[in-house]
């Protein structure tokens, strides 16, 4: 079999030519799968590597506002409705270029307007078509309807640029390098207040005035070590399971708390009720202010003035141990108990 050596010069060539031909042809000529361009939340980015798919419905959620200057005049402008926005301006925008598209097939150098503005025209549209995230608002101004667009700008994943990472975007964040809360618009709270200094903010602390250790809520220790402990076990006050009704066993010991109170008649006891994570939040929360308030009204039995004792109930909010144990649920079921000198003077603590 002879093989015809003059057919390959011709294939070669033909090869070549094709491959010119290929690299020649403008890249808009090219196909593109849609896969790699379609943009669902007309961000910009297509979904193919947009980590943040739904970018209208997240500023819409986040209750987005800017405040923007028109003619002068200071304006807030609140984002509603995004998605639709977006949609209305891009098919504005497609509606514009067809029209244009249709003009320049009539249109040579010597027309009104000429194909090169016209062409000119179509690309300006395309690079407005490419930047779909710009929304349109309307405001009145001195009774006056005011157009203008608002550009959100999302980072190479389609997500909105967070500098701090403290979930407000920087479109709408007032304090964009510090994080903050979206109740202050993206700024931190004012630093809360410790006037003794002992490391305990005033909120959480029973005696705000008086430096104290943590242990003992921020107030002075007035007990001796065996005092101590006599409060560290009565903090394990048993009751009747899912109610406030203490258990006849836990007396005594709530007797010694009794007789330390009569002991340091001018101090005062803070109680803090607390559950573990079982069963319903609120009805946790609940019953954790019900058992501190039986402890309560129990030393009030006893003969202890009510204005001395101060309760309140945490819930599963607090817990000093795992609750994914038995043990670790018995320890965050209990009453805590601080004594000290002086009068709780924050908000938070309320006589029951």
């Amino acid at each position: 079999m002879k093989f015809n050596t003059q057919i390959l010069p011709r294939f070669t060539k033909t090869i070549s030519l094709l491959i010119v031909v290929f690299f020649a042809l403008p890249s808009s000529a090219q196909y593109v799968s849609p896969v790699y361009t379609v943009d669902s939340d007309y961000d910009g980015v297509p979904n193919v590597r947009d980590k943040c798919p739904t970018t209208p419905e997240l500023i819409e959620n986040y209750e987005l506002a800017q405040a923007v200057t028109v003619k002068g005049k200071k304006v807030v402008v609140v984002f509603r409705n995004v998605r639709k926005n977006f949609e209305i301006r891009r098919r504005k925008l497609l509606i514009k270029k067809s029209r244009w598209l249709k003009r320049i097939r009539k249109a040579d150098e010597t027309t009104n307007p000429t194909k090169s503005a016209i062409l000119s025209k179509i690309r300006d549209l395309d690079s407005l078509i490419k930047r779909p995230s710009i929304y349109e608002a309307k405001v009145t101004i001195n009774g006056k309807v005011e157009n203008f667009t608002i550009p959100i700008d999302v980072d190479e994943f389609g997500c909105l640029p967070d500098a701090d990472g403290d979930g407000i975007p920087n479109i709408v964040d007032k304090c964009p390098e510090k994080p903050g809360i979206k109740k202050l618009k993206g700024c931190p709270p004012a630093k809360k207040k410790d006037r003794d200094g002992d490391g305990i903010i005033d909120e959480d602390d029973l005696c705000p005035e008086k430096p104290g250790p943590k242990k003992n809520k921020g107030c002075p220790e007035i007990l001796k070590k065996e005092e101590e402990e006599i409060l560290k076990k009565a903090s394990k006050v048993l009751f009747a399971f899912s109610k406030a009704e203490i258990k006849t066993v836990s007396f005594s010991i709530l007797d010694e708390v009794v007789r330390l109170l009569k002991k340091y008649p001018k101090s005062n006891i803070h109680l803090e009720g607390h559950t573990d994570n079982v069963g319903k939040d609120q009805s946790n929360l609940i019953l954790s202010k019900n058992r501190a308030a039986s402890v309560r009204q129990y030393f009030i039995n006893k003969g202890i003035n009510a204005n001395r004792i101060t309760s309140i109930g945490h819930g599963e909010q607090r817990p000093i141990d795992t609750n994914t144990t038995a043990k670790g649920r018995q320890n965050n079921r209990r009453v805590d108990m601080v004594m000290f000198f002086g009068k709780r003077t924050t908000k938070i603590i309320k006589k029951n």
